[in-house]
């Protein structure tokens, strides 16, 4: 069966609708000192209270939304380079685009992520969602995070790396336009700090209720993704749990979806070993692969893979009604999302 290809690489039935991405506005010129009002009078506070204040937003709601299970996605973090396949560097930043399939356009301001990254931010929801209240700051245990990705190790180390994630979560602004057809802006985590060997973290409220019930949830077996070896087979078993079919998509399409930034020959070799390890560890979605070899680049060679049995299970976008109520969840007339 022949598939029509994009530009890039990517097939056409693979592919979401398109819509419209309206681009950032410039950044706004700031007044003059003396045309500024005066400022507002402070009142004393104490130290302990300084330290662990927050503003509170208006009109914000108290918890998350209701999901069907904790291991739910918004498709947008799953099918992009939102959380990348490779190996982690600290203190590089990104400030642009980021690669997405379909309708799924994607701006991200700050430390750029990685797939470890989302493994820590999908543990810190589930801590979240078991608070009785949302929106003040929760307290989260590191040792707590490691056990939620599947780990034993509790040393100094690894809870360092832990928190490195935390902290890089906290200062990455996105930007995501959903099926409301507005552009949603905000943080995977809004505040990350340490008070007294203590970590507390808060929630970008606002902007999860939007991504939670202006999406695609695809539900992702978390336990079975965060025992996979390298982060590029990590990457792959969330993106292809999205999808029922795997028509074949060029090496170069995956490689710039996966946020990939190693060296462009080592990439073919690079998602062999994936996808032999998903073969594996994973034979459920993945049943076998073959990548065909269509020329002398190897960003038009066709990987062709085998589903398993396993099929993707998802529920659709809420009524932005669900803001207010938040339990009862109304499934509006909308785009299908592309399987």
């Amino acid at each position: 069966m022949l598939n029509h290809y994009e530009k890039d690489g990517a097939p056409l039935d693979a592919l979401a609708p398109e819509d419209d991405w309206d681009l950032p506005q410039p950044p706004r010129q700031l007044p003059r000192r003396e045309d500024l009002p005066p400022p507002p009078i402070q009142h004393e506070q104490s130290p302990a209270s300084r330290e662990i204040a927050r503003p509170v937003i208006e009109n914000s709601p108290s918890r998350l939304p209701s999901q069907e299970g904790p291991d739910r996605c918004p498709a947008f973090m799953v099918r992009s380079a939102l959380f990348r396949a490779g190996r982690i560097v600290l203190g590089v930043s990104h400030d642009g685009p980021v690669k997405a399939q379909g309708s799924y356009d994607l701006t991200l301001s700050g430390d750029r992520l990685y797939m470890r990254d989302k493994q820590v931010w999908q543990s810190v929801i589930s801590i979240v969602k078991r608070a009785p209240h949302h929106h003040a700051p929760i307290r989260i245990e590191l040792a707590a995070i490691a056990t939620l990705m599947g780990s034993s190790d509790h040393c100094g180390g690894a809870l360092r790396r832990i928190w490195q994630s935390v902290e890089r979560l906290s200062r990455a602004a996105i930007q995501v336009k959903l099926s409301d057809g507005q552009v949603h802006e905000g943080k995977l985590l809004s505040a990350a700090y340490r008070q007294e060997k203590k970590y507390f973290v808060e929630v970008d409220m606002q902007w999860m209720a939007a991504a939670m019930c202006l999406d695609y949830q695809f539900k992702i077996d978390c336990e079975r993704r965060n025992g996979l070896a390298t982060s590029l087979a990590q990457w792959l078993h969330d993106f292809l749990s999205t999808h029922k079919s795997s028509p074949g998509l060029s090496v170069g399409y995956l490689r710039d979806l996966c946020g990939f930034d190693g060296q462009r020959r080592k990439f073919p070799a690079a998602i062999r070993v994936a996808l032999a390890e998903l073969k594996i560890s994973a034979a459920a979605l993945v049943a076998d692969f073959e990548i065909i070899k269509n020329g002398r680049s190897s960003d038009a060679w066709t990987v062709v893979i085998v589903r398993g049995p396993e099929q993707p299970s998802f529920s659709g976008p809420s009524s932005t009604k669900a803001f207010d109520g938040m339990e009862s969840l109304c499934i509006p007339k909308c785009r299908r999302v592309a399987l």
